[in-house]
């Protein structure tokens, strides 16, 4: 997961969010705009790879370990499931 800032305006769109399946190297390119919080980011997700794909095992990220670990939360959120670690 990356994401593709300033490119040329397309449809009022600049940036880009890029995934691509470390396996199968099946890439989905997700349009949007500028500036994307947390909540956008898995909303974007859901709409265009886990509908797709479903669910990933782990995501990497140049973003770094506090956006990954904000990302995971939303999306756990979102399917209303808990992580209870021992």
């Amino acid at each position: 997961m990356d994401f593709i800032t300033d490119l040329a305006r397309v449809g009022g769109h600049v940036t880009m969010l890029a995934i691509v399946d470390r396996f199968s190297k099946m890439a989905d390119f997700i349009p949007y705009s500028k500036t994307i919080s947390t909540e956008e980011t898995n909303d974007l997700f859901l709409k265009n790879v886990f509908r797709l794909h479903g669910l990933r095992e782990d995501i990497t990220s140049d973003q770094g370990s506090q956006f990954i670990s904000h990302f995971w939360r939303q999306l756990l959120q979102t399917f209303r499931t808990s992580v209870k670690l021992s």
